[in-house]
């Protein structure tokens, strides 16, 4: 069966601070890279545009002083004013050209390729850091000729002297961004490093009582808080879990004394049965004895059916109309074999009128016979029980009371639970299961009512108390009598 890896399990890999600072690096980076192309490309746009500006400028003048010599076809002039821009730098090649398209004067640098041998079309073109342009020379509103410029810029140097200042900009904006973001993100990281941490030692040492350190209420402070109060719910879990266990253990080890107990005298009573000098008063002493010991057994197999019923939810009250009387009866008779064993006196405190319940009698006489029982157990030889009923506006009180062991009040929400007892169980002669209280809860609360237990201490006796509502009662003289 395949189990989810531990964190002590998982390889070490980087720490959240380590991949939110590349994350914020490489967003930094990826953000400053698309900002610088295109401000690069806005830059080349705008270079591009004062080339055409001042090249179309250059033509202009050349222009201006050239038409006179077109005009009057007058060659030496016309060189002159081409001459003139060498001192142009980016002025790579000019030339005239007559209307009919023919080269008239020219001029090229050195190494450069010359101006085309015929006109070129009017326009501008650029072709890398090369711009061209053709430009109509005119006077007067008649063409006299074209004018040809060819101009080289320097794109490279415009992008190295550019991707200089990027650079240094950008490893000083990433430098800030470095050192703010490492500031920053101590707000995130310090957080789940301290939850990591409490992780990483409560599943290395089981101890479930560290906590981690809230540092802020956002939302970091929400998810410590929701870590904090899993790890409370874990080690309530724990603690009940060890409890229980405990428990169980206890439980097994009465199970099997109040188990081998019955099993000795049946044995006896078998060998007996087995032998052929048997007397027939013999005879009916053996099967008394295992007809006594099986009820025995029985009883306790039932008991634990009957708390295995109630905890799934699977068993259901068989309500009808009853006498008060005939469930008291019922119920001392159950516990009359223990408490005359003890030689414990019993008191009755009933009402003075007979009360009819709406209740499931098998289950509420058990309940009673349970505290009664439970009583003569808990309570040493010739002690007195008391069994007090009373009727009131809320509903039906029945208290059992008894001069037995007591127990501290602060056990007392555990003597409901499965398999608690007030005493080790082994240990007295007695025994239980230690479901009887837990039994009697269960059915109780099925009848709508509650129990309760009081005692002032050890060796001061003690009092249990079923409360059932007012709704059970179903004599309306009862009804009747307390309204008035």
């Amino acid at each position: 069966m395949n189990r989810s890896p531990l964190p002590s399990d998982v390889p070490a890999r980087d720490s959240v601070r380590s991949k939110l600072m590349r994350v914020i690096l490489l967003t930094t980076a990826l953000a400053l890279a698309v900002g610088g192309v295109a401000m690069l490309l806005h830059e080349l746009y705008v270079y591009r545009t004062t080339w055409t500006a001042d090249i179309s400028s250059e033509a202009a003048i050349v222009a201006v002083s050239a038409a006179p010599a077109l005009a009057s076809d007058d060659h030496a002039a016309a060189e002159r004013n081409l001459n003139a821009l060498e001192t142009r730098r980016r002025v790579m090649a000019a030339a005239l050209y007559l209307p009919n398209g023919a080269i008239f004067a020219s001029l090229a640098r050195p190494g450069e390729a010359p101006p085309p041998p015929r006109a070129p079309r009017d326009g501008v073109s650029a072709h890398g850091e090369q711009v061209e342009l053709a430009r109509p020379l005119e006077r007067g509103g008649e063409r006299l000729g074209t004018i040809y410029l060819r101009a080289r810029f320097d794109v490279l140097g415009r992008i190295e002297a550019y991707a200089g200042i990027f650079t240094f900009a950008g490893m000083l904006s990433l430098a800030v961004a470095f050192v703010l973001s490492n500031r920053l993100q101590k707000s995130i990281t310090e957080p789940l490093d301290a939850i990591t941490a409490v992780a990483r030692a409560v599943v290395n040492g089981r101890d479930f009582s560290l906590r981690a350190a809230k540092i802020s209420d956002d939302e970091i402070g929400i998810v410590v808080d929701a870590f904090n109060k899993m790890l409370d719910e874990v080690q309530v879990r724990t603690r009940e879990l060890g409890e229980a266990d405990r428990r169980k253990d206890e439980f097994l080890a009465t199970l099997a004394h109040e188990l081998r107990n019955p099993l000795a005298p049946i044995r006896h009573a078998v060998k007996l049965l087995e032998s052929d000098r048997i007397e027939e008063r013999q005879r009916l002493w053996a099967r008394e004895v295992i007809s006594r010991q099986v009820q025995r057994m029985a009883l306790l197999l039932d008991d634990l059916l009957e708390v295995s019923r109630i905890t799934k939810g699977r068993l259901d009250l068989k309500v009808e109309e009853v006498d008060l009387e005939s469930l008291i009866r019922a119920a001392v008779e159950t516990a009359r074999p223990l408490i005359d064993t003890k030689q414990h006196r019993l008191k009755f405190d009933l009402p003075p009128r007979p009360v009819i319940l709406a209740v499931d009698p098998l289950r509420l006489s058990q309940s009673l016979s349970n505290l009664l029982t439970n009583a003569a157990k808990y309570t040493d030889a010739g002690g007195l029980i008391t069994l007090t009923v009373g009727i009131s506006q809320t509903g039906v009180a029945m208290a059992v009371r008894d001069t037995g062991i007591g127990f501290e009040p602060r056990a007392l929400p555990e003597m409901f639970a499965m398999f608690s007892q007030a005493d080790s169980a082994v240990a007295r002669s007695e025994g239980g299961l230690g479901i009887g209280l837990a039994l009697v809860k269960g059915l109780i609360e099925l009848h709508g009512g509650t129990i309760e237990g009081f005692s002032a201490g050890p060796g001061t006796g003690s009092e249990f108390t079923i409360h059932l509502p007012r709704s059970t009662i179903v004599d309306r003289a009862w009804t009747a009598v307390d309204r008035a």
